[in-house]
């Protein structure tokens, strides 16, 4: 009797303790609930967004659901650490899921808005960015802790400080600068339906807004980017690590009105060091570039550097590949450049540009170089003094970079001694 009497009293406290204490696995906020709320229903939710991730349990997966609302929801810096997982999710107010709710990112981070570490999913956000220079942080990054990122139906979208009527007020774009939307250094990343369109206003990002450096796989299904001007990159830069391979997979991307004023592409930039890496672009759904450009670099829209292209690269099938002359760039490579040191053997492959088939206009647009070794001895012939320089920045492997400083060398002294030589002869005729 004593016994249930115990276990009776327990129960109750158990019930009556706030629900913080407990630990949930389901947490609600949206911008005009209550900081008194417990968080635990549709009917209370909480009116922070940290305060609503600090009631999620951590010994299983975890969902934080951002209600939609009149106003945006104010974000807050957070690093998503849950054990088993979280996905942060936008809902109707009624509780239905599959609805786009709205965060406002302009807020005070000291690098970035939102950490992601282990396995985190964002679905169907408005991420409202603002056009200035004094909000520098990164939206979602993720490091050396992230296991997977996922972003599902989500949207960037770009908000200048001066409004009219909700209209974007932007007189000069080159004049804002953007946030970093993304940037991933580590794990596997999967943007599906991901966009950062506008028809209108332009804004310009220092560096490339979707950046993906040693991550262990980028997928990018179906993402959109239009009007984005970058000062130092391309729209999406995707790099590898020498000792840590990339796998990419890009499906149903499409980018237009999209310039860059350095580097070697507008659109997509994929730069890998690593004889394991691998990309495919376009093999199931068409990608499309129009209107990209990039005045001083090899490919207003594309460019691709791999140190094996032969088994390692795979081009959009026949058809996936929608390009133009709108793409505009330094060489006459304005749509697709290739650089490779096997790029005549994967030319010479059966269907290597199959999306050029029958295509005179779209083969035109397509250019390839091979290693730069060649390019090395002649600069030697030519008297130059760069040499140190072109070895360290071509793809050779450092073997092959000793051996090419070696021979670099020896041209270097067998043309001293033939002028020496020269030299001895005239004063000898003389």
């Amino acid at each position: 009797m004593f016994l249930k009497f115990v276990l009776i009293q327990v129960a109750m406290m158990i019930h009556s303790q706030d629900v913080s204490a407990i630990g949930l696995t389901d947490a609600f906020v949206k911008n005009s609930g209550s900081e008194n709320s417990s968080g635990a229903s549709i009917d209370h939710e909480k009116s922070s967004l940290k305060d609503a991730y600090d009631l999620l349990a951590d010994n299983e997966e975890c969902h934080l659901m951002v209600v939609d609302d009149a106003a945006a929801l104010k974000a807050e810096p957070i690093t998503f650490n849950k054990s088993h997982g979280i996905t942060i999710e936008g809902i109707e107010s009624n509780g239905y899921r599959n609805t786009e709710a709205t965060i406002d990112c302009a807020v005070s981070a000291s690098s970035v808005l939102f950490n992601c570490a282990k396995h985190v999913e964002f679905k169907h956000l408005a991420f409202n960015f603002p056009m200035s220079r004094s909000n520098k942080h990164t939206i979602i990054g993720a490091g050396s802790n992230s296991i997977s990122l996922t972003i599902t139906k989500c949207r960037f979208v770009r908000v200048n400080a001066n409004q009219q009527n909700g209209a974007v007020v932007n007189a000069n774009a080159y004049n804002l600068v953007a946030n970093n939307l993304m940037r991933v250094t580590a794990g596997v990343v999967t943007l599906n339906s991901v966009t950062c369109q506008d028809e209108k206003e332009t804004v310009t990002f220092s560096i490339s807004p979707f950046s993906f450096i040693g991550a262990s796989e980028v997928s990018l299904f179906g993402v959109a980017i239009s009007k984005v001007n970058v000062l130092n990159g391309a729209a999406i830069s995707i790099k590898d690590l020498v000792r840590n391979s990339t796998k990419v997979v890009i499906e149903g991307l499409n980018v237009t009105e999209v310039n860059s004023k350095g580097r070697n592409a507008g659109g997509l930039q994929i730069s890998l060091v690593s004889e394991e890496s691998t990309a495919e672009i376009g093999r199931m759904s068409k990608c499309s570039f129009k209107s990209c450009t990039a005045p001083n670099g090899k490919s207003g829209a594309v460019f691709v550097k791999m140190p094996q292209a032969m088994s390692h690269l795979q081009l959009p099938s026949a058809n996936n590949l929608d390009i133009d002359r709108s793409n505009i760039a330094r060489s006459s490579a304005t749509s697709l450049f290739i650089s490779a040191p096997d790029f005549e053997d994967f030319c010479d492959q059966e269907d290597a540009f199959e999306f050029a088939q029958n295509n005179y206009e779209k083969a035109e647009l397509v250019k390839g170089e091979g290693e730069d070794y060649q390019l090395v001895i002649d600069t030697v012939v030519n008297g130059t003094n760069k040499l140190s320089d072109m070895v360290q920045k071509s793809s050779l492997s450092d073997k092959n970079k000793s051996i090419s400083i070696i021979i670099i060398t020896a041209v270097g002294l067998a043309l001293m001694v033939a002028l020496v030589i020269g030299f001895i002869i005239s004063k000898l005729k003389d």
